[in-house]
């Protein structure tokens, strides 16, 4: 549904925030006026109304990291999420015999459920190359005639920024880590502009659906040209903050701010992910104590890469997963020149820190992006990986903010749920809807619900330097608002919350009744 009206009355409410007001009245996509229901529908008559019933009225909900025009292509493949060995092979022959397509390519592969390897791969028949993507999108696993179409064999030595997972013979068997896919993710053909289009528009509605308004979109660099003329042809209703990768950068300024769509940010990696073991940590993994993780750069090299581009004025977003790749991530943000509104950096994840870890956060002046439903993927398989002691530092969102940090929250999508809601819920309970929390992480790190809610919406507005009258309701805001029933009115329990309607500067663009 996408209404359009200049003016919108939403009335008999429940308003974050405020505790004497009911009713909010939009004019020509802004907040106009604030109050109780009987006043603002004696001060504005023949005005478009509509009765909330009680529902919450949030601030639009924002997801400070994803990968949508990648997350929306994931709605139409092989999706291997949850899935053991022998429900994999089912899966991955039953795309082979359907017969339309030139290459297997799978999604949401997870290790701890089920190894592969292209001997395992070989149980599915077929003459089709078969590449098999991790959770993390870090890593994937190959079959023989992938690794052969791209030239990878036992002469291959690892890339940059990458490793070859060998057998004992040296022989590689399939597995692919980081930079070592490229070579055969470069040879599956590509979506076209126009299907690319359709991957957007689909995960934009999904998204509306689940009652986000804004989001920080890790861009794919043929896809940058598409989303600006999305942008002039009116075609983006979401709020889209995307970011370029650094590779792409061709020390050109930030482009100029759109309608809905602005590329003002550059995306880099320190690391890699704890899933394929790429994460780089100070002490090795617990479960495989030769690996310590890759760190892909050093600081000079990092600060060389760096600062030409802060001075061009861009904002950055930093990966780093692993203890040491925060550290470096902070050592070298306090390095940079300060550049006005420029300055505020983000480092994404930040999963994993050292032992003075929030003290080093701080002194970065980052804004730290975080991923609370990864919580729920790595409760099941990180203790293992990295050892009780570690998990305690991991997740540590409360110590952030009581030390003066500011959290955004992300998801990742399609690595997580894209779930704004589930999100919530995780940061305040550390666990998910209906489940009981456990001791593997820090619960004392838990958010309260105030500081949850503010992070998913303040916080995206602020990692992505937009104008204080985003992310807030309050007069002159700009009305991108969630409303949700369903709620515990304490805002503590998000089990049953449902999402009636989502509104982008002041029109209702999706309802749940219609």
């Amino acid at each position: 549904m996408n209404q359009s009206s200049d003016k919108l009355l939403l009335a008999n409410g429940k308003i974050f925030n405020y505790q004497s007001h009911d009713a909010v009245y939009i004019e020509n996509g802004r907040i106009k006026e604030i109050g109780d229901s009987h006043t603002l529908f004696r001060n504005h008559t023949n005005v478009q109304a509509t009765d909330l019933n009680g529902a919450l009225l949030l601030p639009g909900l924002g997801d400070a990291h994803m990968h949508m025009a990648v997350g929306g292509k994931s709605l139409g493949v092989i999706n291997l999420v949850g899935m053991n060995f022998g429900q994999v092979i089912k899966t991955l022959q039953a795309a082979v015999d359907n017969g339309k397509e030139e290459w297997i390519v799978a999604f949401n592969w997870n290790r701890s459920l089920c190894a592969l390897d292209v001997k395992k791969l070989n149980e599915v028949k077929t003459n089709l190359p078969i590449i098999v993507h991790a959770v993390d999108l870090h890593s994937c696993c190959c079959s023989q005639i992938a690794l052969d179409r791209a030239g990878i064999d036992r002469s291959t030595p690892d890339p940059q920024n990458g490793k070859i997972i060998r057998d004992s013979s040296g022989k590689p068997n399939g597995n692919l880590m980081e930079s070592a896919s490229d070579p055969v993710t470069a040879l599956v053909p590509p979506p076209s502009n126009e299907q690319w289009r359709k991957h957007i528009l689909d995960a934009q509605n999904h998204l509306l659906s689940l009652g986000l308004t804004s989001v920080s979109e890790v861009l794919q660099p043929e896809l940058e040209k598409l989303y600006w003329g999305m942008d002039r042809e009116d075609n983006l209703i979401l709020n889209i903050d995307g970011w370029r990768r650094i590779e792409s950068w061709n020390g050109e300024p930030p482009v100029a701010a759109g309608n809905r769509f602005r590329v003002q940010t550059l995306k880099l990696f320190l690391d890699g992910a704890f899933g394929s073991r790429t994460a780089a940590l100070n002490e090795p993994y617990n479960d495989d104590p030769t690996q310590n993780g890759l760190l892909f750069f050093d600081d000079d090299k990092l600060l060389e890469t760096l600062i030409p581009a802060v001075e061009a004025g861009w904002r950055l977003a930093i990966h780093a997963l692993g203890d040491k790749a925060v550290s470096q991530a902070c050592r070298v943000l306090a390095q940079l020149p300060q550049t006005g509104i420029n300055s505020k950096h983000r480092i994404e994840h930040a999963q994993f820190i050292s032992a003075d870890g929030v003290d080093e956060l701080i002194r970065s002046g980052a804004i730290i992006s975080i991923q609370p439903v990864h919580l729920l993927d790595d409760i099941e398989w990180l203790p293992g990986r990295l050892g009780t002691e570690r998990c305690r530092r991991m997740f540590v969102w409360k110590s952030i903010l009581e030390a003066g940090g500011t959290l955004a929250i992300g998801s990742d999508w399609p690595v997580a749920s894209p779930n704004p809601l589930l999100n919530l819920h995780v940061a305040i309970n550390r666990c998910g809807f209906h489940e009981d929390k456990e001791s593997t992480f820090d619960n004392n790190e838990a958010l309260s619900p105030i500081e949850a809610v503010k992070a998913i919406t303040e916080g995206w507005a602020s990692a992505t330097g937009m104008p204080k009258n985003h992310g807030t309701i309050e007069e002159g805001a700009v009305a991108d608002l969630t409303v949700i029933s369903g709620y515990d009115t304490s805002l503590q329990d998000w089990s049953d919350a449902v999402v009636e309607m989502t509104i982008c500067e002041g029109r209702v663009v999706y309802s749940r009744a219609s």
